[in-house]
């Protein structure tokens, strides 16, 4: 049989997409007591059985010793003989099948008689579950079932951090943003108090915005997001291996604060607000800024052909900007689609052009929330 090992880290890998936090490979067959521990200073512990896995240590037997090591201490470790449904979850979730995935874990989590393995997969399997909830809704009980498992049976387990942030994500893509900022709220003091890698610090802040954002809590969801950019710098300098993830995040608290503007109305704030953004240097704010600009422009000049072809020139320097993120780039596209629509016989050929910029949006980003606002054009 196939045996896998899967790499974790409490810093973890580099993430896919929203960001996957654990690394999983598989290798030649191994003993059924043969696990890894991998030590920051490469004296690697083998031919161990790992017994539990704690949010500060690692207990494993060895040489018939049971023994621990903090968790400060160690870069990963490796599990030997894992069952295949393990592997083939680990195969899926590489492909961003998520769902599957998580049926995947959540059967090996079913019949693992191994603890550690069994917690393991359980966390997988909400995981899994709880990035699939951020594309479809369908899924989040389902991921909030599963996180809900492996947190009542591991408070203080290894993935205890990332699962409490995901299932926190997991409310609120099933709707409950209530329930969500409460939990959120509650995490801020203690992730920062149990020391709590940094990036999940982030993750909460973003998250708590977003939930705040969603119930029209516009100045509250603003203040959080204002916490997002040094919480995710100090998490950069912190470990390195995220960075794609937490610019990402940085990004779209910028933004996001421009959106609680908007949200209350505050139209000459908001464009203020993306005007100051567009000097920044950081990758992808500049692209994001103009695209921001070019929004309240529209919003503004829904009648005015001036301010609808200022909309146009901010939007046209979104789309040429590098490092523009999806999101960013939708949000280009779906305006300037608005504008072209919004000029009507000012321009030529307005609302065969503006069809073209919609079906662009959902075809070429339809996980991004424009893609829905695109779709509704089309149809409407």
């Amino acid at each position: 049989m196939i045996s896998f090992h899967s790499i974790m880290t409490l810093g973890t890998k580099a993430s896919i997409g929203l960001s996957l936090c654990i690394g999983l490979l598989i290798t030649a067959p191994t003993a059924a007591q043969n696990d890894i521990i991998l030590r920051g200073d490469n004296k690697h512990i083998s031919k161990c059985k790992i017994l539990k896995l704690e949010i500060d240590k690692v207990s494993y037997m060895k040489g018939g010793k049971e023994q621990e090591i903090l968790v400060s201490r160690i870069s990963g470790f490796r599990f030997g003989n894992i069952p295949e449904s393990f592997t083939r979850g680990q195969s899926a979730e590489n492909r961003t099948d998520y769902a599957n995935a998580g049926k995947l874990f959540a059967e090996c989590a079913a019949a693992a008689k191994d603890g550690p393995i069994k917690n393991s997969a359980n966390f997988f399997a909400g995981r899994a579950f709880s990035l699939q909830a951020e594309n479809d809704s369908a899924h989040a009980n389902t991921a909030v079932a599963a996180l809900e498992t492996y947190l009542a049976a591991n408070p203080n387990g290894y993935y205890m951090p990332e699962a409490q942030v995901r299932l926190a994500k997991a409310r609120l893509a099933g709707g409950d943003a209530a329930g969500a900022e409460v939990m959120l709220a509650g995490m801020v003091s203690t992730a920062t108090s149990g020391r709590w890698p940094l990036r999940w610090v982030t993750h909460i802040q973003q998250t708590l915005g977003t939930a705040q954002y969603a119930q029209q809590k516009y100045a509250a969801a603003r203040s959080s997001f204002q916490g997002v950019a040094g919480s995710a710098d100090s998490a950069m300098g912190q470990d390195n291996r995220h960075n794609v993830e937490l610019t990402a995040i940085k990004t779209n608290s910028l933004v996001m604060q421009g959106e609680t503007f908007i949200g209350e109305k505050m139209l000459n704030e908001a464009l203020s607000y993306f005007q100051n953004l567009s000097n920044s240097t950081a990758k992808g704010v500049k692209a994001a800024a103009h695209a921001g600009q070019g929004q309240i422009l529209f919003l503004q000049g829904a009648s005015d052909a001036t301010k609808l072809r200022q909309a146009q020139v901010a939007l046209a320097k979104a789309s040429i900007e590098p490092d523009t993120s999806d999101s960013t780039s939708a949000k280009a596209l779906f305006f300037m689609g608005k504008v072209l629509t919004a000029l009507g016989d000012k321009e030529k050929n307005a609302l065969a052009r503006a069809k073209t910029y919609f079906q662009s949006v959902t075809k070429y980003y339809p996980k991004t929330p424009w893609a829905s606002k695109a779709s509704r054009e089309l149809d409407g």
